[in-house]
């Protein structure tokens, strides 16, 4: 009787700078039990791919774990795979951050165990046709791809082994059998998966490779059967002996007979790709064959991140030519910022913040909060050792690749980005003390999975009044959530969050010398989830029409309440908020040591049915030494007649998406959570204040205000469950006004941190 060879694969990975307590959890209910039954079942034979950052974790924590892996692959029953340090998509970095992720992470195995890896686990299996030169040039000889890449090219029931090139460099592919991890624990019986293999088997397949993604297929919120489906599937591995044939995947180059030439196209799981598209926009297909970098179209806060890392990494290529300029006895202290500074990059460039499907990824702030976090560490680290931290810098480049310049601005205590293609809005606004980027927030979308909820719409009992009513609901929550099973009945979960206790994580990795190092991060608290139903949930489902930035000009229509405002669908009189700005001036002030941008825009205000002819017009003011942003606006009615409006100014901020009684605005008489909704009048100062971070960010009016304030919510797909997940806060600024022909009015803006 024929024997089907198997080869398992198991990944685990976590985001760099994941806390402590999270991956504990993920240690003792995944990790930890996996190593167990692996240990056991001696028959059974298995690939472990473990990412960089997560090794370093468990060497600091748990290194009798570390040390059982070694000796299981001393014993050959357990093949250890490599790849990119933090699990990056490879293809999506600058050549010398990809080969430095692939080598970083081979230099820490071969320090670990001894070894250096030859085949690679490659982020969501996904590939990219500039992987083979990468690859190879770091020692790989094969790599892991999902069947489906090759299925894109036509190669039907893609099985065995498969080579490629690039321009010479030539590397193996094996594909992973995409059916198989459809069939993962505790999903599927046993009785199905068996069913499958023995198919297989009847089809004259020699070998199928099952991957298991453990922080994806063995839920957290329900290890217990997790567990007990993975100890058994693994088991019955064993009891399967006369049938199914377990091999480390590596031995499958020399043991499978069938061999071909395949050359692949840019590709990512077409189940995961549905979100990469906006499900409104005409056309729309779900599951379409493309690359991953399709998110960075539809996610402009996936695409700022993902430029900024182009532009520190362009920064850590500057230290390098300055160390190679140094002579050898004065490099020391160089290297060691140099080192310093690639670890917070190589960690910024994991791809979990860079997409989005069955898991947050974009949508959490928190992920977003430690890639901006490690970029800005990294940048600073550099500024400094270059001698430029103090300095007044600015940059006219396309930062964003649209084809359209943008200004970034750099000073001792601030970066900024302006972009006069969209309203001349500011759209980053950096700390380097904290550091943390404080419009670090997300516009709504609508996404596919919203339809699930639509159905809830329509009932009036399960639906409040008013949205102010719903908005006193869940004021003091921080992330919440819910699961529906599938009669639309409410399962309770809790979703994770950091720890209330611990205001610091660490983590851990060697040095080339294999000294121990460890890096002190700041990261905050936040409050037990709550969970709501989708009929409360339904309410939160809300689409911005324009990107949730700062410095947004508006003129309000009569529609503008409150409750508009903060659903984003308000009437906007003028044609500003996301219009091309021109550049009147941009350069240094040396009187005031600060550097001075001007932008303005002649459009339109309607009023009474007609367009008025108005013009906007706002100058930035970055000082060198003082982390603040002054802005001056100057309207000038260039019509013949009186106009009427209200002008507004939209503030969206943002750092790690955490709410709670510590984070809150204080107008001065009266104070209101981040996470309420609400309107104050006569207000000249607003106070964002985050007691558990010690830092305050003040607004000042130079004329009195109404201001509107509401939370930024996002209804969004997390580890496969609808959650309700915070991103931040808006802020509206508004002013009655009234300009006779040719008349003008100036509004002042300040923003300075304590």
């Amino acid at each position: 009787m024929s024997v089907l060879v198997l080869a398992p694969v198991f990944h685990a990975h976590q985001p760099p700078g994941t806390p402590d307590k999270h991956v504990e959890q993920a240690y003792q209910q995944r990790y930890k039990p996996l190593l167990l039954a692996l240990s056991r079942l001696t028959n059974v034979k298995a690939a472990v791919h473990i990412d960089g950052w997560l090794q370093s974790w468990l060497a600091r924590h748990h290194p009798t774990f570390i040390e059982r892996l070694g000796e299981l692959r001393a014993a050959r029953r357990v093949e250890l795979l490599g790849g990119g340090w933090a699990d990056p998509f490879l293809g999506g970095l600058p050549e010398r951050d990809a080969l430095g992720q692939l080598q970083w992470q081979t230099r820490l195995m071969s320090r670990r165990f001894k070894m250096k890896p030859k085949g690679a686990w490659l982020a969501e299996l996904a590939w990219d046709p500039a992987l083979p030169g990468l690859l190879t040039r770091s020692g790989y000889t094969y790599a892991l791809v999902d069947a489906g890449a090759f299925e894109a090219t036509g190669i039907q029931d893609p099985w065995g082994v498969f080579h490629t090139e690039r321009q010479g460099a030539r590397l193996t592919l094996i594909p992973v059998d995409r059916r198989l991890r459809e069939l993962l624990p505790p999903e599927r019986s046993l009785d199905a998966t068996r069913a499958y293999l023995e198919g297989r088997m009847a089809d004259g397949v020699e070998c199928v490779v099952w991957a298991c993604e453990l922080d994806r297929c063995l839920p957290l919120d329900d290890e217990r059967r997790s567990l007990r489906a993975l100890a058994a599937w693994l088991k019955a591995l064993d009891a399967w002996g006369h049938e199914v044939k377990t091999l480390r995947v590596g031995d499958l180059l020399s043991r499978v007979q069938r061999q071909q030439r395949a050359y692949l196209g840019s590709w990512f799981p077409r189940e995961r790709m549905a979100c990469a598209a906006d499900p409104t926009a005409p056309g729309f297909e779900v599951g379409v064959v493309a690359p991953w970098e399709r998110f960075l179209l539809r996610y402009e806060e996936a695409n700022r991140l993902h430029k900024r890392m182009l532009l520190v990494s362009e920064q850590l290529v500057r230290l390098r030519n300055r160390i190679r300029e140094t002579p050898p006895a004065k490099r020391r202290a160089l290297k060691e910022a140099l080192d310093a500074a690639t670890l917070h990059l190589y960690s910024a460039q994991a791809s979990d913040v860079l997409w989005h499907g069955p898991h947050a990824g974009v949508y959490d702030a928190r992920l977003r909060h430690r890639a901006w976090r490690d970029l800005l560490e990294a940048d600073s680290r550099v500024a400094h050792t270059l001698g430029e931290g103090t300095d007044i810098r600015q940059l006219r480049l396309d930062y964003d690749a649209d084809g359209r310049q943008e200004i970034v601005v750099r000073t001792a205590r601030l970066g900024a980005v302006l972009d006069p293609n969209e309203g001349g809005a500011l759209v980053e606004l950096d700390l380097w003390d904290l550091p943390g980027n404080l419009v670090n927030t997300l516009r709504r979308r609508r996404e596919r999975y919203h339809d699930d909820l639509d159905r809830f719409a329509n009932l009036p009992a399960l639906v409040f009044e008013s949205d102010e009513e719903l908005a006193s609901v869940d004021t003091e929550a921080d992330a919440l959530s819910f699961d529906v099973d599938g009669d639309g009945h409410r399962i309770w979960s809790d979703e994770l969050v950091e720890d209330e206790e611990s205001d610091e994580l660490s983590f851990y990795d060697e040095d080339d010398a294999g000294a121990a190092r460890v890096a002190a991060i700041r990261v905050g608290p936040t409050a037990t989830s709550e969970a709501i139903g989708p009929e409360e949930l339904v309410r939160h489902v809300v689409v911005d029409k324009l990107q949730r930035v700062c410095f947004t000009d508006h003129f309000l229509g009569a529609s503008a309440s409150l409750d508009n405002i903060a659903r984003g669908r308000f009437e906007d009189a003028g044609d500003f908020a996301d219009a091309e700005y021109q550049v009147l001036a941009a350069e240094n002030q040396d009187l005031l040591d600060a550097y001075g941008v001007t932008m303005a825009r002649e459009g339109h205000v309607t009023q009474d049915g007609e367009e008025r002819l108005v013009q906007v017009s706002k100058r930035f003011v970055f000082h060198r030494d003082l982390p603040a942003v002054d802005v001056r606006y100057e309207i000038t009615n260039r019509y013949h007649t009186t106009i009427r409006s209200r002008f507004a100014v939209g503030l969206s901020f943002g750092l790690d998406g955490l709410t709670g009684p510590g984070r809150y605005l204080d107008f001065g008489r009266s104070r209101a959570l981040t996470s309420e909704r609400g309107e104050v009048d006569g207000i000249s100062t607003v106070v964002w204040v985050d007691e558990r971070r010690k830092f305050k960010v003040r607004i000042d009016l130079g004329q009195q205000a109404r201001i509107y304030h509401f939370p930024l919510r996002t209804v969004a797909s997390s580890g496969g469950k609808l959650r309700l997940l915070d991103q931040g806060f808006g802020l509206l600024l508004a002013w009655p006004l009234q300009l006779w022909g040719e008349e003008r009015a100036r509004f002042d803006v300040s923003i300075c941190t304590d």
